[in-house]
């Protein structure tokens, strides 16, 4: 997840060619999910995640 490496909703937004308030409430609708209280929380999750999976680079 593009969260994970730090980009901001701008960042992301740019990246994938879509509406900031579509990244903003995908990653909202995330965090509800997680039952995270902050992006930082759903970054730690996807690393932890990884980490479990063996897997070395972030999710996109």
């Amino acid at each position: 997840m593009l969260v994970s490496q730090g980009l901001t909703n701008r960042q992301i937004s740019q990246q994938l060619r879509l509406s900031e308030w579509t990244v903003v409430n995908h990653v909202r609708q995330v965090m509800r999910r997680l039952d995270v209280p902050s992006r930082i929380h759903v970054a730690q999750w996807v690393l932890n995640r990884q980490r479990r999976n063996g897997v070395g680079t972030a999710v996109e």
